[in-house]
């Protein structure tokens, strides 16, 4: 990801990926999301059903960090996010190691 792009490039990719992509992706009734898990969210919004994702590693490596402030595309995925979560389309979270666990629970506030 470039710094300042928002997340309509990505978007606009997985769109693209889901509709001209495998059939058999599209008639699955559940989904593995893996990396970059930055991603699932929005790939939730397009595919529409649940999705099994795991975390090898921190959610926010994707996400620019300039003079101490965070690039205002962090804010509008951390809403895609929560959405995600509030919709309930996450079938089950795992995580590999316990320093991701750690590191997730702290980024998504649940530490």
């Amino acid at each position: 990801r470039k710094e300042g792009r928002d997340l309509r490039v990505a978007q606009d990719f997985l769109q693209r990926w889901w509709t001209d992509g495998e059939p058999a992706m599209r008639d699955s009734e559940i989904l593995f999301c893996g990396e970059p898990v930055w991603l699932c969210p929005l790939l939730d919004r397009i595919a529409d059903r649940p999705m099994l994702m795991r975390f090898n590693m921190a959610i926010l490596d994707e996400f620019t960090y300039s003079n101490g402030t965070v690039s205002p595309v962090l804010d509008e995925w951390w809403a895609e996010f929560h959405g995600f979560v509030d919709r309930g389309s996450a079938a089950l979270t795992s995580i590999g190691t316990r320093y991701t666990v750690e590191q997730v629970a702290y980024q998504t506030g649940g530490a």
